[in-house]
């Protein structure tokens, strides 16, 4: 599937989150964690990016719905969380900092969850207590229903805990290999010693 930018351009080196046949996606860069509300938490800027979309119109629930217009719209575009982490300005320069200063920081999202096996897990450790970093963030436009609940409840994505799980995986996945390796070891000096035995 292609990804493309909020504009329409083609967004080369990004990925689908979902690969299921004929379901519209959003699109992350290798090594980011997908976010299931279509945004991308990337390790190198220690920050929520809006990607891409496999919906070039940006119209599918599935695409993230913020930093979408305007010259935003033709790259990946980090978000900067402004005092509590509940709203959200586009981009992290100069610009984007003032927004939040001068409080008008108007992007609102809510909790999102990571998706699973796209978190890689050679970024566990920057990930790792982060969580407060991506509080509130959501599916969808700013809804007032959103920002009650966001207020009233503790939305840290459990980011750390995804990479937890995965990183439980692969623990358990070295395990049962050492132990076949061990077994397969363990048959091969027996068919080296019985092989000496018929030898003699």
């Amino acid at each position: 599937m292609t990804c493309y930018f909020p504009n329409g351009a083609v967004a080369d080196g990004l990925q689908p989150c979902n690969t299921t046949a004929g379901a519209v996606s959003s699109c992350c860069r290798a090594g980011d964690v997908c976010l299931s509300n279509g945004f991308c938490f990337s390790a190198g800027l220690n920050s929520i990016v809006r990607r891409g979309c496999t919906d070039r119109t940006f119209n599918s629930s599935a695409c993230p719905h913020a930093c979408i217009t305007g010259p935003e719209a033709s790259v990946d575009m980090a978000l900067t969380p402004c005092g509590d982490y509940t709203y959200f300005c586009c981009g992290q320069d100069d610009a984007a900092r003032t927004c939040c200063t001068l409080g008008n920081g108007t992007v609102l999202l809510a909790a999102g969850t990571a998706i699973l096996p796209t978190a890689t897990v050679t970024y566990t450790n920057t990930i790792t207590g982060t969580g407060s970093l991506t509080t509130c963030l959501s599916t969808g436009t700013a809804a007032t229903a959103a920002l009650n609940d966001c207020q009233s409840t503790n939305h840290t994505i459990p980011i750390a805990a995804g990479l937890g799980a995965a990183l439980g995986v692969v623990a358990i996945t070295a395990v049962a290999f050492a132990v076949m390796w061990k077994q397969k070891s363990h048959r091969l000096k027996v068919l080296e010693e019985t092989s000496r035995y018929t030898d003699r």
